[in-house]
């Protein structure tokens, strides 16, 4: 099994969409604190590099991020599909299963790894544009006022669960179709999030909304226990769509 994981690692680090992604996660952070130090944009009235990382995660957690995942994640099966190297895969004393696993194993340390870049990179460039200030110790949300480290830890954290979701979803419907669909219909999601923000009661059946809006939106009454309630809500779809991901994968006749 770890002798798949390594293997899957070594071929995908050497794609191009991967290494922009990083690449990205590390150049637009420090773009746009540098674009609103300079004030060609007005994002947020920044005073230190913890709260310019609050900013940044949420301005490009939002679609950037999440777009780069769903390319990356559907490059990792469905083109494996469509070019035939998958069916050289199989061919060997390999399990199906293990396969899986080891293409989700590595998307969710590319997913964690851009969550922490992301930080680094916004933070270092809150240091090198505002100095040494200090952040303020509460975020203000609405009417509610909670401790800045609560916001930055669940936006990362809902970030995070949120670039995962993209991923599993997305190798759930390379399962079944090509490349352009299977990043078309992740994508259509996200859009779709966008347009009903706000619309608190469709939560439950748009997934992606869960980590785009819940602990930000300025119509929550209680940002904690919403967040919490968002983050079981996407591990939950992540076990889903990863269970029944390994069962169709494991099912499906790649060889036709």
């Amino acid at each position: 099994m770890v002798r798949i994981i390594k293997a899957e690692f070594i071929k995908n680090m050497r794609r191009k969409d991967i290494q922009t992604t990083i690449f990205l996660a590390v150049l637009l952070p420090f773009l746009v604190t540098y674009l609103a130090h300079k004030k060609v944009v007005i994002i947020s009235s920044w005073h230190s590099p913890l709260e310019n990382t609050f900013m940044i995660a949420f301005l490009w957690g939002i679609m950037i991020f999440p777009l780069l995942i769903i390319v990356s994640s559907a490059n990792s099966l469905s083109k494996e599909i469509e070019n035939g190297s998958i069916k050289l895969i199989l061919s060997k004393p390999l399990h199906r299963r293990h396969i899986f696993i080891a293409k989700l194993t590595f998307l969710f340390c590319i997913c964690l790894g851009i969550s922490m870049l992301v930080f680094l990179s916004s933070y270092f460039s809150g240091l090198l544009f505002y100095g040494f200030n200090k952040a303020a110790s509460v975020d203000k949300i609405g009417n509610i006022s909670i401790p800045l480290w609560k916001s930055l830890l669940f936006t990362y954290i809902l970030g995070f669960l949120g670039l995962l979701f993209c991923s599993t979803i997305t190798l759930f419907f390379s399962c079944f179709f090509q490349t352009s669909i299977s990043i078309m219909l992740p994508l259509v999601m996200l859009i779709f999030s966008q347009v009903l923000e706000g619309k608190k009661e469709l939560w439950y059946f748009l997934p992606t909304y869960l980590y785009q809006f819940s602990t930000i939106q300025v119509h929550s009454k209680d940002p904690i226990k919403d967040g919490l309630i968002s983050m079981i809500l996407l591990i939950v779809y992540i076990g889903l769509l990863f269970t029944a991901g390994i069962m169709i994968f494991e099912r499906k006749d790649f060889k036709g």
